[in-house]
């Protein structure tokens, strides 16, 4: 080797010392990434209780949102019903605040030993692409 010439291994450890350097300059001072927020991101707990695959084509689900009460204002469960129905992918529902609703209105055996059951946990309905906050029988 002559004198002033620099080894092949030498240059390959200055090149890749080169691109580390580079490489955290570029992630240490780049702009930060701005952060999207979900358009769902404020929507209350939920629980798909039931899904059905009806045989229209439509999709139906049974959704339960125990902070929600017969307080809850018609446009508010309107609103999240609609946008769960999105984010789920179903086109059909109904709305329950308790799960005894739920099997009020999927067994009359229950029905008849819990009377109020379904009339104070049931919600509304959407069917047809209109929502129906009034009675639960159709």
């Amino acid at each position: 080797m002559t004198k002033g010439k620099t080894k092949p291994s030498t240059w390959g450890c200055l090149v890749l010392i080169f691109i580390i350097v580079v490489v955290w300059l570029v992630t240490e001072f780049a702009p930060p990434k701005k952060e999207v927020t979900p358009f769902f991101e404020d929507l209350p707990a939920y629980q798909i209780i039931n899904r059905v695959d009806m045989i229209s084509g439509k999709k139906y689900a049974d959704v339960l949102i125990i902070s929600f009460s017969k307080r809850t204002p018609e446009w508010r469960r309107e609103s999240i019903l609609r946008r769960i129905a999105k984010q789920e992918g179903f086109t059909e529902a109904s709305l329950y605040c308790t799960m005894d609703a739920y099997s009020a209105d999927m067994s009359a055996s229950y029905l008849k030993a819990h009377p109020d059951a379904l009339e104070e946990g049931y919600l509304g309905s959407l069917r047809d692409g209109k929502f129906n906050m009034g009675s639960w029988e159709f």
